[in-house]
């Protein structure tokens, strides 16, 4: 990519372009305001090939190791979805949910195949962003990068607001009843005011000020606590469990582990955060797919144990309305005080806050990265690129925490949660599709395997409301029909080109799957998180069309003799 190896960045470096800035741009100073807005430019892509710190002052300071990788991992996937969420997908699944995290484990590994192969491929900070802007263009990459502040910033401020809850909670298990206004005043509507949600984001802001590897020992210390105490969880739970709660297994029947699957992938949500730091990792092509494999494995291990004594001690079915209000809202600590392990339920409530600032830590440190990628390939202001002296980029991360701060404040989590899902589904699918793109595009019908996956992803979308909205089933095995055939037509396209790093496997199977998978979650979601997504799309348009496709790096490498939108890595012989 372009990015760092443009050279343009900040100072007298604007005007030259090119690996340690050695080519002069050509720029037409006159250049009409109506010639920006052409088919071209909307879908131009930045090069594959990237060379990272190529003397740039705007530089991430490469210092983070394997450890640090997997610690963010954990720390971003094992917050709010363990602690909060899981009883969630117990209502849905009853003892089954271990069940639901299998499969949602499955799945995200599916996508975390797509994410390690163009991760390795392309170790800069903009994650699926930087992803969808070589393979599918510029528009597209915009809009995935968008719609990742849903992902990135919000959902710290979900963490920020269960962290929030969880402090309530602990001074509860010492007989102290604090002031409701401090943590969930209703106000109207949606809006519910929670002053403490903005206390762990200011806290978490002075941390990220110091640098990745410095919030590295913060976050590992915190991660390595929220570990331990899950481990605790387990083994004590599972000393007191009595397995006739576990019967029957599928209380629900199938479908409703099924269901809570989809609710337990975006417990998972947070692997992919790790990609945000490819720029910073000293071996990149090493540590990134045993990042997200490592992240994904121990998160699923603590996930399938916990549900699985969790359900073990207490039967959710036999729990009154009010208990079952008290046990959603933090279902561990509440299960122990419930057996009488008063002791536990104080020592877990107060892990948790900790587990829970170590998520919020996490999740505030990729939208800054996404905005430094987008500030350096010239579709936001240059100023989202300063870095002090601590090679931390100040302004994005201000803008974040800021907005995460104000989010989590006014809105309670089950509205936020639901704002998160799309935009992460969205970007996991664009993925996985740009991965086939690369592999199988050929140079004589560029579109010809976009349009596949075009009409592969309908196909599957109309499958998924069939079955979602219980359509007859002629209609559902028509669908699904097509669905395949169009998958052999994917299928049957040459190997073009091959990445040197590391490759997906079973590729195009891998990435069609996760495809029709994220598909099918977004069907599933309320129409109103559907809405809310579209509003916040066009609100993002607006911003490219009126700033960004104009301020594109683009605009400049069009017109030296370096810009190649469709270099590769290795091709097939």
């Amino acid at each position: 990519v372009s990015t760092q190896s443009t050279g343009l960045c900040s100072g007298s470096e604007n005007n030259k372009v090119g690996m340690g800035g050695d080519f002069p741009l050509r720029t037409k100073m006159n250049k009409p305001w109506y010639s920006y807005y052409t088919l071209n430019n909307l879908l131009r892509k930045n090069s594959v090939q990237v060379n990272v710190g190529s003397g740039n002052s705007n530089a991430l300071k490469k210092c983070l190791n394997l450890v640090d990788v997997i610690a963010f991992g954990v720390g971003s996937t094992l917050g709010s979805g363990v602690f909060v969420t899981i009883s969630v997908i117990i209502q849905a699944a009853g003892p089954a949910v271990t069940v639901s995290f299998m499969f949602a484990a499955i799945a995200s590994l599916l996508s975390g195949f797509c994410y390690a192969e163009f991760a390795t491929r392309l170790p800069v900070s903009g994650s699926a962003y930087t992803f969808a802007y070589v393979s599918m263009g510029e528009l597209i990459g915009w809009l995935i990068g968008w719609n990742l502040t849903l992902e990135y910033a919000i959902s710290a401020s979900v963490v920020a607001r269960s962290w929030a809850s969880y402090v309530k909670q602990v001074f509860l298990t010492f007989g102290v009843s604090p002031p409701d206004w401090l943590f969930d005043y209703q106000v109207v509507g949606i809006l519910s005011l929670s002053p403490m949600a903005i206390v762990i984001v200011v806290v978490c802001f002075v941390f990220l000020l110091l640098g990745a590897k410095d919030s590295s020992y913060l976050n590992i210390g915190m991660t390595m606590l929220n570990v331990a105490t899950l481990l605790f969880v387990i083994v004590l739970a599972g000393i007191h469990t009595d397995t006739a709660n576990w019967n029957p297994y599928f209380t629900h029947e199938l479908t409703g582990a099924f269901a809570g699957s989809g609710i337990a992938f975006f417990s998972y949500i947070g692997f992919d955060s790790v990609t945000t730091l490819a720029e910073e990792m000293k071996n990149p092509q090493r540590d990134l797919p045993l990042g997200i494999v490592g992240t994904l494995l121990i998160a699923t291990f603590v996930y399938v144990g916990v549900g699985l004594t969790l359900t073990g001690i207490i039967n959710f079915e036999y729990l009154t309305a009010d208990q079952q209000k008290t046990y959603k809202d933090a279902p561990i600590a509440y299960a122990f005080q419930l057996l009488g392990l008063t002791w536990a339920a104080k020592i877990v409530a107060m892990a948790t806050v900790i587990a829970l600032s170590a998520t919020t830590l996490c999740s505030l440190l990729g939208q800054p990265r996404i905005f430094f990628q987008m500030a350096k390939d010239g579709l936001l202001p240059a100023k989202f690129m300063e870095v002090n002296s601590k090679q931390t980029p100040v302004f994005g991360t201000v803008v974040s925490c800021v907005g995460a701060a104000i989010i989590g404040a006014l809105f309670d989590v089950d509205t936020l949660s639901q704002m998160i899902s799309i935009g992460t589904l969205l970007a996991f699918t664009i993925v996985c599709a740009g991965v086939i793109i690369l592999r199988k595009k050929s140079i004589d019908r560029p579109y010809y395997v976009p349009v596949l996956l075009i009409v592969f992803s309908v196909f599957a979308l109309i499958f998924s409301f069939a079955v979602v909205q219980k359509w007859p089933l002629s209609v559902v095995i028509v669908f699904s029909v097509l669905v395949v055939i169009t998958y052999g037509f994917i299928h049957l396209q040459p190997t073009t080109f091959l990445p040197e790093t590391f490759q997906c496997p079973f590729v195009p199977a891998i990435p069609c799957i996760a495809i029709f998978f994220n598909i099918y979650l977004i069907v599933g979601l309320s129409i109103d998180a559907i809405i809310r997504a579209v509003i916040w799309s066009i609100i993002g348009i607006l911003i490219y069309l009126l700033y960004g496709v104009r301020n594109s790096k683009l605009n400049q490498l069009e017109e030296t003799d370096i810009y190649d939108a469709d270099s590769y890595d290795v091709p097939v012989e």
